[in-house]
């Protein structure tokens, strides 16, 4: 008779290799989010996010007007920047890290999704293109839906053993989602909670509503409110007030909220700037037409980077049209459907947001394996013309999805066999907790398919993401970070050696228009100047200006270098083309530029050797 210590050993060796897996795949997602993670400099929006961390630490080069716009990335930064200096990595690295953690928050809910579907689900999730590209930014789209994952699985823990700690965690990351993450945090919530009402809806729509009324009056009457309401209240009051060493954070929840709310009822064209929104210039169109437009763009960019999720969707769909749906599966056609309404009626949505259609995709792709079981007693049935149907769209994404897989070979040969090493380390680990009842054959076309489909995903998310991350493709990125920033940077580094000062030490004056990377790219400079008018500058030696501006009359002869800052593809509301995408997006040299002028007075010889064109007033 076996004691309770050998079944329980027992248990660890058999979920040894799921755990393993598991551990590769986190591994796997720490190298593809970390690698090269300042391959691009930041973004005006990420900039506008990362400085309000850097004026808390350096109040002295403040502006009054800078706001977070996500009070838990102004936490996470102004720690990080505190302990490791400011960075293009710093400022990414909190998104980056939950990009990585959040592949295995499906391995908490496998009670109700079995382990096959979950270990599936967290393998496809580590491999999304989109994930991926988010988790290399610094928006706090993904900070959003851990904070959600957490609140479901609390939850859910609370109800099935009455844990007051899952209560408390769970009211904390729900609080944290509402008040703290980003503006589409309440969005989320709200069209989550819609779906799994209407998932209890659908489950017992045979019951009068007035029992359903109820039976959910009663579930909420149970929780702890008295104690997991003041506790997540008092952790949000810390975090927010970085434990109350800045009382004014206060302040950006109020302001988060109302970019939430905004996103509603604002008309289009006074959303550009809030929560870290990349939006078309939309003054010439109607309310309606660019926010359709935006929202086609937000599907055409699911479609091009995940088409193994649209497919194995659709594939589950069809398999299960003749079986009544499970509740997870009620929940997650639910929450793709409200993630699409929300995506038509919040105007605030970033590309980022296209994750609230990932997810579920991704849930319900995931239960696509299990049901292509084929057992002795049961075999389907695939009439000839589905046959012939299935083999020309196979052929047809294969073939669309090939292209990144040779420009991952072309471009990445260098670090191929490390990159395949992690990449198959998961899949052989996770091969074996997979249920596997398939002939032979069929099993290993499926699995050399699926291989062939996932890495082509991830090489499809490396290309945009870190390959061909200064250009604006029109469905990831509408506007991309120049590679000249970098070359402004050394630039200011060549200027200050001349002056003997050091970097932080070259004095500079700079026009405060209100933008952030500008600022950004100046940040270590203690002896910078921010002005609202360019009679403040006569006495400057050094100019940051927009291009459309030149110095004061009168102030003497300056030599000035332009520098690209922001390159935009030249497109209308809705994205670009399918054309612009496969070609790597448009590298036309429209966008933002800036000049620095230097003083020929002081700087002759750095202008001379420097070849510069040479102006004076």
């Amino acid at each position: 008779m076996r004691t309770a210590a050998a079944e329980r050993r027992a248990v660890t060796l058999k979920a040894s290799p799921a755990a393993m897996g598991l551990l590769a795949l986190f591994v796997l997602g720490l190298f593809l989010r970390l690698a090269e993670l300042d391959r691009i400099p930041l973004g005006e929006t990420e900039a506008r996010q990362a400085l309000a961390a850097w004026d808390l630490l350096h109040p002295r080069q403040a502006v009054a007007s800078l706001a977070a716009e996500s009070p838990l990335m102004f936490a996470a930064q102004a720690l990080l920047f505190s302990l490791f200096g400011a960075s293009e990595v710093t400022a990414r690295l909190p998104v980056a890290l939950a990009g990585a953690l959040l592949p295995l928050a499906p391995i908490v809910f496998r009670d109700a999704l079995g382990w096959g579907r979950s270990l599936t689900l967290c393998l496809l999730l580590a491999v999304s293109p989109v994930l991926l590209m988010a988790s290399r930014q610094s928006g706090p789209v993904i900070l959003s839906l851990l904070l959600l994952a957490g609140a479901l699985w609390g939850a859910r823990r609370y109800r099935q053993t009455g844990e007051h700690a899952a209560a408390i965690g769970a009211s904390v990351a729900l609080l944290a989602l509402l008040l703290l993450a980003e503006a589409g945090g309440p969005v989320l919530a709200v069209q989550v909670g819609l779906a799994l009402l209407l998932t209890y809806w659908s489950r017992h729509r045979n019951r009068s509503p007035r029992a359903n009324l109820a039976t959910l009056r009663e579930s909420l009457r149970r929780w702890p409110y008295a104690t997991a309401l003041p506790l997540a209240l008092l952790i949000a009051f810390l975090v927010a007030t970085l434990f109350m060493l800045h009382p004014a954070g206060l302040a950006a929840v109020g302001d988060l909220l109302q970019a939430a709310l905004s996103g509603l009822v604002s008309p289009w064209s006074e959303t550009s700037g809030i929560a870290g929104v990349d939006v078309w210039s939309a003054s010439d169109q109607t309310a309606f037409a660019p926010r359709l437009g935006d929202f086609l763009a937000r599907l055409q960019l699911v479609i091009a980077y995940e088409p193994l999720l649209v497919a194995a969707t659709g594939g589950f769909l069809l398999l299960r049209h003749d079986n009544r749906p499970g509740d997870v599966d009620r929940f997650l056609l639910f929450w793709l459907l409200t993630g699409l309404l929300s995506l038509l009626l919040w105007r605030a949505a970033s590309p980022a947001h296209a994750l609230w259609l990932v997810l579920p995709l991704a849930g319900l792709a995931a239960g696509l394996l299990p049901e292509m079981q084929v057992t002795g007693e049961t075999r389907l049935e695939w009439p000839a013309w589905l046959l012939a149907l299935v083999a020309a769209v196979s052929f047809a994404l294969l073939a669309a999805i090939s292209f990144y897989v040779q420009l991952l070979l072309r471009n990445r040969a260098e670090q191929l066999s490390a990159f395949a090493g992690l990449a198959l380390l998961p899949l052989m680990l996770l091969a074996g907790a997979w249920p596997r009842p398939w002939p032979p054959l069929l099993h290993a076309a499926l699995s050399g398919a699926v291989l062939l489909v996932l890495f082509a995903s991830l090489g499809g998310g490396w290309v945009t993401a870190v390959e061909r991350a200064g250009d604006a493709d029109g469905l990831w990125r509408r506007s991309a970070t120049s590679q000249d920033v970098w070359l402004l940077r050394d630039t200011l580094r060549d200027l200050s050696g001349r002056e003997g000062g050091g970097f932080s030490n070259l004095e500079i004056a700079a026009l405060n228009d209100g933008a952030s990377l500008p600022r950004w790219i100046l940040r270590d400079q203690s002896e910078l100047r921010l002005v609202d008018s360019l009679q403040d500058i006569f006495d400057a030696g050094v100019l940051l200006l927009p291009q459309a501006i030149e110095p004061p009359e009168g102030a003497g002869a300056w030599v000035g270098q332009d520098f690209a800052m922001s390159r935009y593809q030249d497109a209308g509301p809705g994205g670009g083309s399918a054309r612009d995408f496969l070609g790597g997006g448009s590298r036309s040299g429209k966008g933002t530029r800036y000049v620095l002028w230097l003083r020929l007075n002081r700087f002759a010889g750095f202008a001379e050797d420097s070849e510069a064109q040479v102006t004076s007033s």
